[in-house]
């Protein structure tokens, strides 16, 4: 599962992305939400970037019109919703963090997960449609042991410099399904962060710090 990400350092993404022939202009995102427009990376003419809309709209069922906003990687192939746009387009998301939630008997706890060196990533994903009509939709994997914790799936996580092999590799071939591995536990951190993040109109640093516990204990007025 992927519901929410950050592009919180949108230069450094670029940066990484030397190849790209063309980027909109971006502002700094802490909490990007479905349905909102994100920057996704396609081949047209060369790799360029262009806003779209995160979700595919549902056109069946009587849930028709919800958003999927994910795919499994496993059955991307097999599922009618995305095996077409799967084999002929391509994207990743470029992002420096993503959230899952911890569900307790009380509330679900929001917690962060980045890269340990906190450079940026790319987020596998296929698209539909073009101009301002373009959407994308994230894949999905298996968890890692951090990331299990919290929950049992994860995006599928991909190096920068890996993002030119996974849009154009052949779509049945065995090393495109490589890409679809767990990225390793033992190169991401974690960290449960306040409660900021649960409102989609929040898009501020705040998402992004460390959880606080309030301390309910009163002091003595006289130490």
């Amino acid at each position: 599962m992927c519901g929410r990400f950050t592009l919180a350092n949108p230069v450094a993404a670029f940066n990484a992305m030397p190849w790209l022939r063309e980027v909109p202009e971006v502002s700094q995102r802490y909490n990007i939400a479905p349905g909102q427009q994100a920057l996704m990376i396609c081949r047209q003419a060369g790799y360029v970037g262009r806003l779209a809309r995160w979700g595919f709209s549902k056109t069946w069922g009587p849930a028709r019109g919800d958003l999927l906003i994910n795919a499994r990687s496993e059955k991307v192939l097999e599922t009618p919703s995305f095996s077409e746009s799967f084999r002929q387009r391509r994207c990743v998301i470029p992002a420096d963090g993503f959230y899952e939630w911890r569900k307790t008997s009380s509330a679900s706890e929001p917690f962060l997960f980045q890269l340990d060196s906190g450079a940026p990533f790319c987020l596998a994903g296929v698209y539909e449609g073009s101009g301002n009509s373009a959407r994308f939709v994230v894949l999905t994997t298996a968890a890692n042991a951090l990331v299990k914790r919290i929950h049992l799936r994860m995006p599928v996580i991909l190096q920068p410099s890996d993002a030119m092999a996974y849009i154009d590799a052949p779509p049945e071939a065995p090393e495109t399904r490589a890409f679809f591995r767990p990225f390793p536990a033992d190169r991401m951190i974690s960290y449960r962060v306040n409660s900021s993040v649960n409102r989609v109109e929040n898009d501020s640093p705040a998402c992004m710090e460390p959880y606080k516990p309030v301390s309910t204990a009163q002091g003595d007025l006289f130490q």
